[in-house]
């Protein structure tokens, strides 16, 4: 009897139990939902959740289709949230989050004008911690707290949006939006170590975030793009120890440009890798290899003189003076940091645009390749490798190496470099506008030597400018700057110029780093004792006259070679154009110190064959060009000395002996060629 009474008393228990949980799970979906109105209609918003799902049995959570709004305006919304849980483990004081996948969030998050958050509508309390006194002591036979894990296995965040208004500063208004956010590992959160110095924060897993953007909603611009953002392996023992093995951004776009004209975002990257980044102890930071490839930048000052990445910075006010009556800390805890070795290659150009001159300033910088080894702030006196290599414009050539301490305090270099074929041309625009003259034709080489020991220089620069020619905007622009020489300055550089037609300075740089003494005295004073004695041979004695026509000018006019013509509006060689070409490719093997310029010309032929509506009147005199039918004759001129050029250099001539002049239309010009 007892035992059927037993038995009937443990069915009767298990069946309230069962009973017990199929209300509440058929009665916790309402409950939270209500409580879930209420909560945010105390906060003044009107909030409503579509549907909430509970498996206790399975150990799972879902809400869907939540949505807040607060003065007509929604200000949050989330299509799912779904978190599953352990049951077990929870015996062994852990607390364990199998997975957590949101999906759908929008927040809405507000700066007001005295500097207070609002986030989806609420304003957070701003409660004071409470005094000693209203703490609690713990009692003398309290029991010892149980030691509690909390493990989160996974996180996914799918198509997330956050957008901040900030009412003290327009430049600060941001929509951030990403399209998966996830990580794959164990985070474990050790409660019982709360009091330690350290937070016991203990990871083993993946981490990726893919389609990042940071849009500027005052500019309508992206600040940021990234197509997919990477940590393999990331290990962390507390914040004392953290290790990733690597790091990689991929397609990272910066600063999108209101025109993309020159290129739609201001520094695309292709690739980042960072492998073998350790931390230890928050201040000491080691990164084995950093990879940056295909990088396109673009720096541009505008026509007002700004560059034109200051309309990103947000305005900045002055802060208030504060006064303080004592003596400033000083962290005794350097931050040390060093890198094992960093690479940088692109094919891609980085371009600089100065707009603020009447003619716009271009350079263009290619095939960079730059490396550095070696870097350790706790060796700061530690020589670092260096290395650059780079395409200037279409053929210069720039190549720097050596080694350096850069972080010393008063630093050492010991670097060679060597500066090949840079087309001078491309400084015109500087030259228009502070002297009035263009660069006709001019081609520098240059042997860099930058040597300093902590900080005193014994640096030299040896420059070698082949075929310089300026030519005056004006001849007011001529007179002027020939008056302010005392000598016609095409006479002057003439006198500066070796039996080759080139120029040749060596300049040295000595001083502090700090306050260096850019000297180029030795080397005027030497080219212009050259300049007097040629003078003087030249003007006052017939004999000097003739050894200096022979001795300094025969082999600048003797090597004038024939002409290449080409036809009427073409920019196409004929057999005859080739014919010269040859002879004159043959002519600088034989001869390899010779630089050749090449100046390419279009006449009232090419006029005629390009523009048959500009005719003459019945006065013979032909009507005026526009800007637009100029460029066109000066693109057809500089087309053929480009044609030349490569011609030459297909037949083996090095690009850094061929010096292209500023192309010219000219209609009393019989030449429809390249001289």
């Amino acid at each position: 009897m007892l035992s059927n009474r037993i038995k009937k008393a443990a069915f009767s228990s298990l069946l309230s139990l069962i009973v017990l949980l199929v209300v509440a799970r058929l009665s916790a979906p309402y409950a939270i939902q209500s409580q879930f109105s209420s909560w945010f209609a105390e906060q003044g918003i009107d909030a409503r959740i579509t549907d909430v799902s509970l498996d206790l049995t399975d150990g799972r959570f879902t809400l869907t289709g939540i949505n807040g709004e607060k003065d007509g305006r929604a200000v949050f919304s989330l299509d799912s949230l779904t978190i599953n849980w352990l049951w077990r483990p929870l015996f062994d004081h852990r607390a364990i989050i199998d997975s957590i996948r949101l999906n759908g969030l929008s927040l809405d998050v507000k700066r007001r004008p005295d500097s207070t958050l609002v986030v989806a509508g609420m304003q957070p309390a701003s409660d004071e911690p409470p005094a000693a006194s209203d703490v609690d002591a713990k009692p003398d036979d309290a029991p010892e707290p149980v030691e509690w894990s909390a493990i989160l296995n996974q996180l996914v965040i799918s198509d997330f949006n956050l957008c901040f208004d900030d009412a003290t500063n327009a430049k600060l208004n941001y929509c951030a939006r990403f399209k998966q956010l996830a990580w794959d590992g164990e985070l474990r959160f050790e409660l019982a170590e709360l009091s330690q110095a350290d937070v016991p924060l203990y990871t083993q897993g993946g981490f990726s975030l893919q389609a990042l953007t940071l849009h500027n909603t005052t500019l309508d611009r992206d600040l940021l793009s990234l197509n997919n953002f990477t940590l393999d392996t990331v290990s962390i023992d507390t914040l004392a120890s953290i290790a990733i093995d690597r790091i990689r951004l991929d397609q990272l776009a910066l600063l999108q440009r209101q025109s993309d004209d020159l290129a739609p975002q201001v520094d695309t990257i292709n690739a980042i890798t960072l492998t073998g980044l350790t931390l230890n102890a928050m201040n000491r930071l080691h990164i084995d290899n950093i990879n940056i490839k295909d990088n396109q930048t673009l720096l541009m000052m505008t026509r007002q003189s700004t560059f034109e990445l200051s309309e990103w910075l947000p305005e900045t006010k002055a802060a208030p003076e504060t006064r303080t009556d004592t003596a400033p800390t000083e962290d005794t805890t350097p931050f040390i940091y060093s890198i094992g070795s960093f690479r940088y290659t692109s094919d891609r150009p980085l371009k600089y645009v100065d707009a603020s001159l009447s003619t716009p300033f271009v350079v263009v910088i290619s095939s960079l390749a730059i490396s550095i080894d070696d870097i350790d702030s706790s060796e700061p006196d530690k020589n670092s490798r260096l290395k650059l290599d780079a395409i200037y414009a279409e053929h210069g050539k720039i190549t720097l190496q050596g080694t350096a301490t850069p972080l010393a305090k008063k630093p050492s270099f010991d670097i060679d470099g060597n500066l090949s074929g840079i087309d001078l041309r491309s400084v015109s625009a500087f030259t228009r506008e502070t002297i009035g003259h263009s660069i006709k034709s001019g081609q520098l080489d240059a042997k860099l030597t930058f040597k300093a020991d902590h900080s005193v220089l014994h640096s030299s620069v040896d420059l070698e400018l082949h075929q310089f020619e300026l030519k005056a905007l004006s001849k007011k622009d001529a007179e002027k700057l020939d008056s302010s020489f005392g000598f016609p300055l095409n006479t002057s550089l003439s006198l500066l110029k070796d039996r080759d037609n080139s120029i040749r300075l060596s300049i040295p740089i000595t001083g502090d780093l700090e306050n260096p003494d850019f000297d180029p005295s030795d080397a005027i004073t030497t080219a212009t004792s050259k300049a007097i004695t040629v003078a003087v041979i030249n003007y006052y004695t017939p004999f000097g006259l003739v050894m200096a026509a022979d001795s300094l000018f025969s082999l600048a006019t003797a090597l004038r070679f024939d002409p290449v013509v080409f036809e009427a509006g073409s920019s196409q060689l004929d057999p005859d154009a080739k014919s010269v070409i040859d002879k004159i490719a043959n002519l600088m093997i034989d001869r390899p110190g010779i630089h050749t310029s090449l100046c390419g010309y279009a006449n009232a032929n090419d006029r005629a064959a390009l523009l048959p509506d500009s005719k003459a009147d019945k006065n013979g005199q032909l009507p005026a060009l526009t800007e637009q039918q100029t460029r066109e004759l000066t693109q057809l001129a500089n087309a053929r000395s480009d044609r030349v050029k490569q011609t030459l250099v297909d037949a083996g001539i090095d690009a850094s002996r061929l010096i292209l002049c500023t192309p010219e239309y000219l209609e009393e010009d019989e030449l429809s060629g390249v001289e």
